[in-house]
């Protein structure tokens, strides 16, 4: 093996996440993420800025996949609520 090994034949790009809605896999940078808020537990929020504590759930930022995760309950499974 060379000097670069295994690693240098990686790619080097965003981490992968899935939609809780169309369970497409993209770059973290095409999704927005949403945590469950702190202050009532019973609603999700966005994260703008992807610091937010605790489990994330990532969606597309469109109409369509919003629809899809609460129809599939993407949301529940994500943060293992069970509801």
């Amino acid at each position: 093996m060379n000097a670069e090994g295994a690693q240098g034949s990686m790619k080097h790009g965003s981490p992968l996440r899935t939609c809780v809605g169309c369970r497409h896999v993209e770059d973290q940078h095409q999704l927005m993420r949403w945590v469950v808020d702190a202050e009532e537990p019973t609603r999700v929020i966005p994260d703008h800025d992807r610091r937010r504590p605790g489990r994330g759930a990532w969606l597309h930022p469109n109409t369509e996949c919003a629809q899809l995760a609460v129809r599939r309950r993407g949301f529940s499974r994500a943060f293992k609520t069970g509801n």
